[in-house]
C-alpha cells in the first residue's frame, strides 16, 4: 500500500495522510534537505492523469476541496525523492466530478472518498518520470513559510500522478493538452490508485 494515515495526535486518532516514500522525511534534518528548484528552461510540460487525496480528518466538502485543487494552479508543488524535494507546478487542471471509492482495509466494502481524479497540464523535470503500472508520484503544495516535514504534516491534501498520457508524439501546450484528455481513462487509473 502506498497511502496510510499516521496518527500524529493519539487521543484524538488524528493523523496525516502520507506517502510511504515521504516517512524518510519525517525523520530527516530540515537543514539535510536537499530542495531541487527549476527554471522554466529546465522544465517540460506534460499531461498527467491522478488522483487529489484530502486530508481524511479534516472533513473538509466537495467543494472546498474542488477549491484547495484551483488554488493550487501555479504554485510550487513538491515531490519527495529520498532526501530531495523535487519541485514541479501545475500549469492547469480539469477535474473529473465523479465518486471514487477505496478499500480501507478497516471496512468490509469499498466506501466512498472526498477523492477527485484529474487530468493536469504540468511543468516538471523531465526526469520526472510516472511509472506506466505502479506507484504514484506524489506531490503537494510547498508552503515556504515552513520546513519540508511540517508542511507534509499540515497539507491540505496531496496529488496523486498516477500516468502520463502518451499517445501523441508531439509535447502538450496551454493550447492543445485539453484536447487530449481521455476521461475514461484518467477516471479509471484514479480509482484503482488506494
Amino acid at each position: 500500500m502506498q497511502y496510510a494515515k499516521i496518527i500524529c495526535d493519539e487521543e484524538k486518532k488524528a493523523g496525516a495522510l502520507l506517502d510511504a516514500a515521504e516517512i524518510v522525511m519525517l525523520k530527516t534534518s530540515p537543514s539535510s534537505i536537499i530542495e531541487q528548484h527549476q527554471d522554466n528552461t529546465q522544465c517540460v510540460s506534460k499531461l498527467v492523469y491522478g488522483r487529489y487525496m484530502p486530508q481524511p480528518d479534516m472533513d473538509f466538502p466537495r467543494s472546498e476541496v474542488k477549491r484547495h485543487i484551483h488554488n493550487a494552479i501555479g504554485q510550487t508543488l513538491a515531490h519527495i525523492r529520498h532526501d530531495t524535494a523535487v519541485y514541479l507546478e501545475i500549469e492547469a487542471i480539469e477535474l473529473i466530478d465523479v465518486t471514487l471509492t477505496i478499500n480501507c482495509g478497516h471496512c468490509p466494502a469499498p466506501h466512498k472518498t472526498n477523492d477527485m481524479p484529474f487530468a493536469a497540464l504540468i511543468a516538471c523535470p523531465a526526469q520526472f518520470e510516472l511509472n506506466k503500472r505502479g506507484f504514484a508520484k506524489t506531490a503537494f503544495v510547498r508552503w515556504h513559510e515552513m520546513d519540508i516535514p511540517t508542511n507534509i504534516l499540515n497539507r491540505m491534501g496531496l496529488f496523486a500522478f498516477i500516468c502520463e498520457e502518451r499517445r501523441y508524439h508531439s509535447h502538450p501546450t496551454i493550447d492543445n493538452w485539453a484536447s487530449r484528455i481521455d476521461y475514461r481513462r484518467a477516471t479509471q487509473r484514479a480509482q484503482k490508485l488506494s
